[in-house]
This record gives structure tokens, C-alpha cells and sequence, in this order.
């Protein structure tokens, strides 16, 4: 008996869910077969957006790396296939965006003739990038869980609402009511720590 395409990608679907959970319970192994399993693909796909092969194979690394680092998030990813093509174009994406912007520099800074910062205003920069990581940090952690991770995937991980939704199992609205209710938590905080 032959089994219909949908079926057939229905129960790949329940495996491949089976794997995230099992990846967000800490089984490294599960992170090993997701990698046996779509490294290839994902390269493939990959393809598409940069012509160099190892900047590719590179952000695909980056998407297991990435999967292992917050698997503790990935328990109610509906579509775990989607999520990871997804990671991995952001990923190509992002960095053929960073390369147009350092080509830009690049070409910029041959004709400028600006003085380059000194060290000390490097450590400045640094110091401040890491205190307001801190604080944002911890903004980000009065957010409520659910609309933290909605938050984190649109803004920080690059997903459009539509695949969140799809990826979480939501609704769209549902979606932008998280992102709506994160920013309203966010807002009220900087104003508060403003005003202290």
C-alpha cells in the first residue's frame, strides 16, 4: 500500500518534532541526526543565496550551532524543517547584507580621510555595547516567556510574522499581539528606568 505525499511529509513532520523536543530536553544525539539529516539540503538550499560555497557550509553550521545553543525554546516549534531553512537563509541573507554594507565602508573609508578612534574609545564602546547589553538583557527578561520568544524570533532571528505563525502553531494576529504585548513591557521599562 502506497502511502500519499501528505501523509508521508505528516509523519516526517511528527519526527523531525519529535527531534526538537528531544533536542530541547538536552539530547545532544538528536541534534546529530537533525545535522545527518538536513546538513545537505540546508547547504543546498543555501546555495540559492551566496555563490561560495563555504560561507554556506559555514552558516549552515551556524544554524546547529544556534539549534543547540537555544533548544531550550525550540519545544514548541510546529515546523522543524521550515524553522531550519528558515535560520539558514536569515543567516545568507544577513551576511550578503553585511558584505554590501562593507563593501560601502570599504569604499568610503579609501576616500575619507577621517582619523581613525583611538584604543581608548574602542574599550568606550565596547564597555557601553556591553552595558547596554546588560540592560536590554534585562528588559527582555520582564517580558513575558511566550511573547519574549515571539519578540526574539521577529526582531533578534530575523522571522517575518507569517512564519512565526506557522513555526509556532499560531495564529498571524496572535503573533502580533505578542510582539505588540513585548514592546509595550519594553517601552514601560526604559520609560521607568528613565525616570529613575
Amino acid at each position: 500500500m502506497k502511502t500519499s505525499p501528505e501523509k508521508s511529509n505528516s509523519v516526517t513532520n511528527s519526527k523531525d518534532r519529535q527531534l526538537f523536543q528531544q533536542l530541547a530536553n538536552g539530547k545532544y544525539n538528536a541534534l546529530m541526526v537533525l545535522h545527518q539529516k538536513f546538513y545537505g539540503p540546508l547547504c543546498r538550499f543555501g546555495s540559492m543565496f551566496e555563490e561560495n560555497n563555504l560561507i554556506v557550509e559555514e552558516k549552515v553550521a551556524d544554524v546547529f550551532i544556534d539549534l543547540w545553543s537555544k533548544r531550550h525554546q525550540l519545544e514548541n516549534i510546529e515546523q522543524p524543517k521550515a524553522y531550519m531553512y528558515i535560520m539558514a537563509r536569515n543567516k545568507l541573507l544577513r551576511t550578503a547584507k553585511s558584505e554590501r554594507s562593507l563593501d560601502r565602508f570599504h569604499d568610503y573609508s579609501r576616500e575619507s580621510t577621517l582619523q581613525q578612534p583611538s584604543y581608548e574609545d574602542e574599550l568606550i564602546d565596547q564597555e557601553q555595547n556591553r552595558i547596554n547589553q546588560k540592560k536590554i538583557a534585562m528588559v527582555l527578561a520582564k517580558v513575558p516567556q511566550r511573547s519574549r520568544r515571539v519578540f526574539e524570533m521577529s526582531r533578534i532571528e530575523g522571522f517575518k510574522y507569517k512564519e512565526i505563525a506557522e513555526l509556532l502553531g499560531i495564529s498571524y494576529r496572535t503573533v502580533e499581539q505578542h510582539v505588540a504585548n513585548a514592546m509595550k513591557t519594553i517601552k514601560e521599562n526604559i520609560t521607568n528606568q528613565s525616570n529613575a
